[in-house]
């Protein structure tokens, strides 16, 4: 995150004016996920109201990871300028658009649709149990590596009003530790080979 989003960040916890909104109060539990229910140190006894969307709409922009937010109709509310790098399209293309299974007819939307729909993946490994949120996957595509979380997004009665992902992308991270690993297995075979025969020299003698 940049310095950038935390002066705002800071300047968003001092206010404390409600909105009404469905997306505003969305917005105020996706604030609380991604920097935590528990920050009490950092965010005053005020994480559960709905903020002023004005404010938060800066700090998700500015996040490194990729955040898409959506309803429980899959419409979607929320897509960061870090998203739109990593999927390829425009907020302006997807937001406020329901995205659907069939969605993934369409080239532009089919990586977006995969990352939402993840069983269409090529590849899922899931990182933590089924059924309890925050779910945590990774997935593998032909050129990219994907960390993806998912949590619900409920009101003050626990109703699920949307979702929300937080992707971060692992390509580069997984690129290097599977160069290592390739170095360190050329590393072991090169400095096994003159040791075996080395052995068989002292076999000989």
């Amino acid at each position: 995150m940049t310095w950038r989003a935390v002066k705002i960040g800071r300047r968003f916890l001092s206010d404390k004016r409600q909105v009404k909104s469905d997306k505003g109060k969305i917005l105020g539990k996706m604030f609380e996920f991604i920097f935590g229910s528990k920050s009490q140190k950092v965010m005053p006894a005020v994480a559960d109201e709905a903020f002023s969307a004005a404010w938060l709409r800066p700090i998700i922009a500015d996040l490194t990871d990729a955040v898409v937010a959506y309803d429980e109709d899959f419409k979607i509310l929320i897509l960061n300028k870090a998203a739109e790098q990593l999927f390829g399209i425009g907020a302006g293309e997807v937001v406020e658009r329901v995205v659907s299974l069939e969605s993934g007819r369409e080239p532009r939307l089919k990586f977006l649709v995969q990352v939402m729909f993840p069983s269409l993946a090529p590849s899922v490994v899931s990182r933590s149990e089924e059924g309890v949120y925050p779910q945590v996957a990774d997935l593998s595509f032909d050129d990219a590596n994907l960390r993806v979380t998912t949590n619900r997004i409920t009101d003050e009665a626990g109703k699920v009003q949307g979702f929300t992902k937080i992707i971060r992308n692992r390509t580069r991270e997984v690129q290097v530790l599977k160069s290592k690993g390739e170095f360190l297995t050329v590393a072991a075979h090169q400095l096994r080979t003159p040791l075996t025969a080395v052995n068989w020299v002292f076999g000989g003698l």
